[in-house]
């Protein structure tokens, strides 16, 4: 015998194979777990007794759907499923949990589990496999099933039309209804429970350099302006005995989903590219007839690089060797000395914390060892230029530099002498 809300609603048959998604009208209930960090949360898409159940029609499939939001996203850990086994026997029933997000095809995860349910009861399986990240904004969980697997003939989709109202779906009804003694019931809840890691605060979307496969060309500088004035020479080699096919990518002052430019190499075994990159300045950015920036060749595999900036009209020329991931540490360190024209500093930051902290922090030490300055450095971007009066007012010395919150770093450093020469320092990484 059914319960009252059962004997009323006796068996709601959907013939409906899919779900749709559209914007959120509530959210779940936040009860944070006590035995995990704060940022760990449970919550639940029903409060009331579930009292009703939902079935597929012949020969098809239901879903129902819970609906919630983040303001910075985070981390679906687990997944409880509540379903009502109708029949008077234990019954073997499949179905699935899934993670969705905004109008992509598919979820984000889904884990499908068959287990035994007990007779004429709801019973809620819980799946702790989920490792599922949704960004900001709303998200859906869902609990699907067939009606041709297993015993689902069987299987019900628990509901509620008590306790707090969730924003909620059954089949493409959201929110769903049901057909109640005294007509029809809004649903309030949808037996569907989960475990949420959410993020304290916006996630950095910056890419870090030493995720992405490449080696590094730390800054490039091109005169257009004038034929004798700075240029940047890349220099690439092969030095496996196989053929590679390679991508030189062209940025700004930050690496971004959308190169400035990109050029397609091929290399046999152990030959060399060479090219000028201001032999090509259309698609780069030029404000007053000059481009910088900072380049990744990929993949780094088998490749080795150098770079030579030439600068005739002030008889400077510098060389260095393209960066790996290895050489972007934590601690870095870098001498210093001002001729009295001027020092300037590239400074590579592997990921950027953003505007609000800082992406490194640096030390002054003169000949003595002693401290005589010191500061931080707030950036977006992955290389910065920067002119060495602006950091301290020492004229020679050491700068220890502390890139621990952004992953990794790396400076070098240019010092001019009134155009007579130029001196090129690279940093170097230290426990």
């Amino acid at each position: 015998m059914l319960s009252r809300s059962f004997a009323a609603a006796v068996v709601l048959s959907l013939f409906l194979c899919g779900d749709a998604m559209g914007q959120a009208i509530g959210q779940a209930i936040r009860a944070p777990v006590a035995e995990h960090e704060k940022a760990l949360e449970q919550r639940v898409f029903y409060t009331g007794n579930l009292g009703w159940y939902y079935q597929a029609g012949v020969g098809g499939s239901l879903t129902m759907t819970g609906y919630d939001t983040t303001p910075h996203g985070g981390r679906i850990t687990s997944v409880t499923a509540c379903l009502y086994n109708e029949s008077a026997f234990s019954r073997n029933f499949i179905a699935t949990a899934l993670v969705r997000q905004g109008s992509q095809i598919g979820s984000i995860q889904s884990i499908q589990f068959q287990r035994s349910f007990s007779a004429s009861r709801f019973s809620c399986h819980t799946l702790t496999g989920f490792d599922a990240e949704v960004g900001p904004g709303e998200f859906a969980i869902g609990v699907s099933y067939s009606r041709l697997q297993a015993d689902n003939i069987f299987l019900g989709l628990g509901a509620t039309s008590a306790g707090q109202t969730f924003d909620v779906q059954v089949g493409s009804a959201r929110p769903p209804f049901a057909s109640g003694e005294q007509g029809p019931e809004q649903i309030r809840g949808v037996g569907i429970k989960f475990v949420i890691d959410v993020n304290d605060g916006p996630v950095n979307e910056i890419p870090a350099l030493k995720e992405l496969d490449a080696l590094i060309l730390p800054g490039f500088t091109v005169d257009a302006s004038d034929p004798l004035g700075e240029t940047t020479l890349l220099g690439v080699r092969n030095s496996s005995g196989s053929t590679r096919n390679l991508e030189i990518r062209f940025f700004g002052d930050q690496v971004t989903a959308s190169p400035l430019r990109a050029d397609g190499v091929s290399l046999g075994p152990f030959e060399t590219y060479s090219g000028d990159i201001g032999d090509d300045l259309t698609s780069l950015e030029v404000a007053a007839g000059s481009a910088s920036g900072l380049a990744l060749i990929s993949p780094s595999n088998s490749l080795v690089g150098d770079y030579l900036r030439l600068d005739q009209r002030n008889a400077f020329a510098s060389a260095g060797r393209l960066l790996r991931a290895a050489d972007l540490c934590d601690q870095q360190e870098i001498r210093f000395l001002d001729f009295g024209s001027g020092a300037l500093l590239r400074i590579l930051v592997n990921q950027p914390v953003g505007d609000t902290d800082p992406s490194f922090t640096f030390n002054i030490y003169d000949e003595r060892g002693l401290v005589v300055d010191q500061g931080e450095y707030v950036t977006s971007n992955h290389l910065n230029v920067v002119k060495l009066e602006d950091l301290t007012e020492a004229r020679f010395g050491t700068m220890v530099l502390d890139f621990t919150s952004a992953g990794g770093g790396w400076a070098g450093g240019t010092y001019s002498a009134f155009g007579l020469f130029s001196v090129d320092m690279p940093s170097h990484c230290f426990d």
